[in-house]
């Protein structure tokens, strides 16, 4: 049986109007019962401005009900999530991405709602990428986690579930949409590449994200360019929006 090791850094960037009460992403790192579980949820803020809650609340409320679970011992994603929503106690939807890790063999379980995503390095630096298109009811809207205006009813959009094994080596990152729509995949493999540790690539993404976002905002990013391509905007520069992600490597 081999072993390995796993090292986790983490990365919380609010956006800048929202920076006094933390942004509307949240995240959870927790070993238990021989398995690491991570995981990245957006809050949708359209729910603040439609209804007047407050998707950051659902989303931590959301998180914290999947960390309680995860430490009673439940570890089926699908049970992890229709448990955590249940126990919500307040309206408002996240997209979502976690991972499920079997610590002695690297065999994963990776669980999508939603446009938040992953990349995973492998060590002959092929990556393998979550798919976003599958996971979009339309170009802006995409699948989510749902407990309803009002009537506090659940919904849970279909998923999209990838299995993959992990190798000593191998690095993994799951980010919210504001990592994907504005720094471009080829990018963020290069940081993976070039930085043997896990919390030196976190610290240069954050770098580059500040710089996309705020310190050179006319850049080229995978969301201008999307939206050229739709034909509703020409000009470059980012999407400004809370970015949350996390770094695993193995060793």
């Amino acid at each position: 049986m081999k072993f390995m090791n796993y090292s986790e850094s983490f990365a919380m960037i609010p956006h800048i109007l929202k920076r006094n009460f933390g942004g509307e992403d949240g995240f959870l790192i927790e070993n238990h019962g021989g398995k690491l579980f991570a995981a990245v949820a957006d809050g949708v803020g359209g729910w603040k401005s439609k209804y007047g809650y407050s998707a950051a609340k659902f989303t931590h409320q959301f998180l914290d009900q999947m960390r309680d679970l995860i430490l009673s011992g439940v570890s089926d994603p699908d049970t992890l999530v229709a448990e955590s929503l249940e126990n919500v106690l307040v309206p408002g939807a996240c997209t979502l991405i976690l991972i499920i890790i079997q610590r002695d063999t690297g065999e994963s379980i990776i669980y999508q709602i939603g446009d938040c995503n992953f990349l995973q390095l492998n060590n002959d630096n092929s990556i393998v990428l979550g798919s976003i298109d599958e996971q979009m009811k339309s170009p802006n809207v995409p699948n989510m986690i749902v407990k309803k205006h009002q009537t506090l009813v659940t919904q849970i959009d279909q998923p999209t579930l990838y299995h993959l094994t992990l190798e000593p080596g191998n690095k993994i990152i799951l980010g919210s949409d504001g990592l994907w729509d504005n720094i471009f995949f080829k990018d963020i493999k290069k940081i993976l590449i070039d930085n043997s540790q896990s919390d030196i690539a976190r610290d240069i993404l954050i770098e580059k994200v500040d710089d996309v976002l705020y310190q050179n905002p006319t850049q080229r990013t995978p969301w201008s360019e999307s939206r050229k391509f739709q034909k509703m905007n020409t000009q470059d520069g980012p999407k400004i929006d809370d970015t949350t992600f996390l770094v695993i490597q193995t060793s």
